[in-house]
């Protein structure tokens, strides 16, 4: 839309002023991107989300994370229509902002999958990724508590990280801007965040996040 268009414009002139020769990649300038080329890297999604944003719905976000030497060191997920900012830096705990008031989240700490719900993402036009989403879906459906499917990685991972809806997220196709920020932002929380096992955590597609690592470990036994 001309909005992912507009924020990514905006966000690209800021980061060109207050970091010079830094390396953007995002979700609407990805082609051709070397992240070694870089020492410090701005992961945008300028609208994660965008279908909620398109049809005047609330559940889509602007992600940004600041990486360096390929380690994410800060984060923010900004959900414009909530009035609600998730946002960390590494070694400092998690936090979020909303109605005005700052307060330190947590991960919920339960770790019995059957009491919690799943957030679900993929490529859903693609048959190939519907096909193996389904399969991974089914066995979470019956372990589980239940699935959430809300297409916007952003928000999924930022509701990871403060305890509410979900407790753990899967994607197999998430790129690095659906990524990188919940990621850093699960982690100081108190959950665990990663690539998709096997690949590279920040800069191949996949996610397998979750509120605890026991959970993180049993989910990662059913996709593997």
């Amino acid at each position: 839309t001309s909005g992912d268009f507009d924020v990514n414009n905006f966000i690209m002139s800021k980061a060109a002023l207050k970091f010079p020769g830094i390396g953007v990649l995002s979700e609407e300038s990805p082609d051709q991107f070397n992240p070694e080329e870089f020492q410090k890297i701005l992961i945008v999604d300028p609208i994660d989300g965008t279908r909620w944003y398109k049809d005047g719905g609330e559940i889509w976000s602007i992600n940004l994370a600041l990486v360096e030497n390929n380690e994410i060191r800060s984060a923010v997920i900004f959900q414009p229509d909530l009035s609600v900012i998730t946002f960390t830096e590494k070694g400092l705990g998690a936090f979020c902002q909303k109605g005005g008031k700052v307060t330190q989240i947590r991960t919920n700490p339960e770790s019995d999958l059957s009491k919690v719900k799943v957030g679900i993402g993929t490529i859903f036009t693609e048959a190939n990724s519907q096909d193996e989403i389904s399969k991974l879906a089914q066995q979470l459906f019956i372990q589980s508590r239940g699935l959430n499917i809300m297409e916007s990685s952003g928000c999924e991972l930022a509701f990871i990280a403060r305890g509410v809806s979900i407790s753990a997220y899967i994607h197999p196709y998430a790129k690095p801007w659906d990524k990188a920020a919940g990621m850093l932002i699960i982690d100081e929380a108190g959950g665990v965040a990663t690539g998709w096992p096997g690949k590279n955590a920040l800069f191949e597609n996949g996610v397998l996040a979750a509120s605890t690592l026991a959970l993180y470990d049993k989910i990662s036994e059913l996709v593997t």
